[in-house]
């Protein structure tokens, strides 16, 4: 999953303010958020003639879960480039707290490494002993990164697009750990697909039936007109 966006920002070091641009990318593979023997079991499926296409599906699902709720529901890492800090704009966090897009940041999961182009252009590392690491926002939240009291965010080089970089993980261990409620919404979505398909299929041999039977119809209309 890659993310882009573009925005407005500040920056307070040096007072001035700039166009904002962030993306995010990560080069693992979507992992599909439930098992086949799941979604198999939720569409009641016992025959394995379909099991090619429900491994799509579920693929497919979990991709259209992921982005539109922002999470990661099998374990992968990012890495997130942009101009400035994403700062955490709440009140008492502007200028001490960031927020990495994508979540849960769970058990496991970890800040790789965080680093920065100074105002000279050349690539530094902040080192992990200068900030905190958290989980916002409940068992689906991103993760938090908050500067120590005794350390100050790096000035950076604001019009570098990797000014700020950030490698890091996000997600659940496994397709075993990824919560039921998580697999209920992507198990839902494959139903949906499931059906589609089926009803495709209907109307495709529907067609063809309608096809096969209008030749004696017509014959029978034509006799019924040359009779009449």
């Amino acid at each position: 999953m890659n993310g882009s966006a573009y925005g407005y920002g500040y920056a307070p070091s040096i007072a001035v303010a700039y166009p904002f641009a962030y993306t995010y990318a990560s080069a693992a593979a979507i992992e599909g958020g439930v098992t086949l023997t799941e979604a198999k079991a939720w569409l009641r499926e016992v025959l394995s003639g379909q099991d090619t296409t429900i491994e799509t599906m579920i693929v497919a699902a979990t991709t259209q879960l992921e982005e539109e709720l922002g999470i990661v529901c099998v374990r992968r890492s990012f890495t997130y480039k942009s101009n400035d800090y994403p700062w955490r704009q709440q009140m008492g966090l502007w200028g001490t707290t960031i927020q990495l897009p994508m979540a849960p940041f769970v058990s496991g999961c970890a800040i790789t490494s965080l680093k920065y182009r100074d105002v000279n252009g050349t690539q530094q590392t902040i080192d992990s002993s200068w900030y905190t690491v958290q989980q916002v926002n409940g068992q689906y939240g991103a993760v938090s990164i908050t500067i120590k009291p005794d350390q100050s965010w790096p000035s950076l080089d604001y019009y570098a697009p990797d000014a700020f970089e950030a490698v890091y993980t996000v997600g659940w261990t496994n397709v075993a750990s990824v919560p039921a409620l998580v697999k209920a919404t992507i198990n839902n979505k494959i139903q949906e697909m499931y059906e589609r398909d089926l009803d495709r299929g209907e109307n495709k041999s529907r067609e063809q039936q309608t096809k096969l039977m209008p030749v004696p119809m017509l014959l029978n209309a034509n006799n019924y007109l040359r009779a009449s």
